[in-house]
């Protein structure tokens, strides 16, 4: 499936966030109910995300083992994942991948987790801003262009997720030309942040990406999951 649907987990409850901005955050529901709701709609993939791991507020870990534990769909699981322990722990329980963001600099921590982890089952992700990659849930702008940073850590890398976090939860589509640029790259590559419409969705597969995230859009009823199947 090419549209994966998204779970951010936010003291326990399923939001979406304007820009990566903890304060813009609209409640919808809990993650149980719409992972029942994307699995009845057709997903065959879920991407969940803690929010509150990856600002550094708490941890949403016992839902997000309790989605795992169901093994319905396959699950790619983010947000505060820095020690290798919580790592393996997630894939041991049925995480597909688990997606690597504050740490993706450190390259002690990322060689650690391919002595754990088949490389497949790690995605990195490249959350950018105005072209820049940002981490630490966005708060930190590296000043490392995307290009620069993909040449760094490819080798750690199965994919790479992505997200143009200027356009995230905005609804007004993504940045076409950063797209252009962005599937490049010769390693899977999966995209997140504006997407809106069906023609949006079409654009990054008629472009190469290998899935698109998709958040607020589907929260919004601006595109509808089972219209997609």
């Amino acid at each position: 499936m090419f549209v994966i649907p998204s779970i951010d987990i936010l003291n326990g409850k399923c939001v979406q966030l304007v820009n990566g901005k903890i304060e813009t955050a609209t409640i919808y529901g809990s993650p149980k109910e719409y992972y029942k709701k994307w699995i009845e709609k057709g997903a065959d993939k879920i991407h969940v995300i803690d929010l509150d791991a990856a600002f550094n507020l708490g941890s949403n870990k016992t839902i997000i083992l309790d989605l795992l534990e169901k093994r319905e769909v396959e699950i790619q699981v983010g947000g505060g994942i820095r020690d290798v322990a919580y790592a393996s722990e997630l894939i041991d329980s049925g995480a597909k991948r688990i997606i690597i963001g504050s740490k993706l600099q450190d390259s002690s921590f990322l060689k650690n987790l391919l002595k754990k982890i088949p490389k497949e089952q790690i995605m990195i992700a490249l959350d950018t801003s105005n072209g820049k990659i940002v981490t630490s849930a966005w708060q930190n702008d590296t000043g490392i262009k995307y290009e620069e940073g993909v040449k760094r850590i490819k080798k750690f890398a199965g994919s790479i997720l992505s997200t143009d976090v200027s356009r995230e939860g905005l609804l007004e589509g993504p940045n076409s030309i950063m797209l252009k640029k962005i599937v490049q790259e010769k390693i899977p590559v999966y995209a997140s942040g504006g997407f809106t419409t069906i023609e949006d969705i079409k654009l990054a597969k008629n472009l190469g990406f290998s899935g698109v995230i998709i958040g607020r859009a589907l929260y919004t009823k601006k595109i509808d999951l089972g219209e997609l199947f």
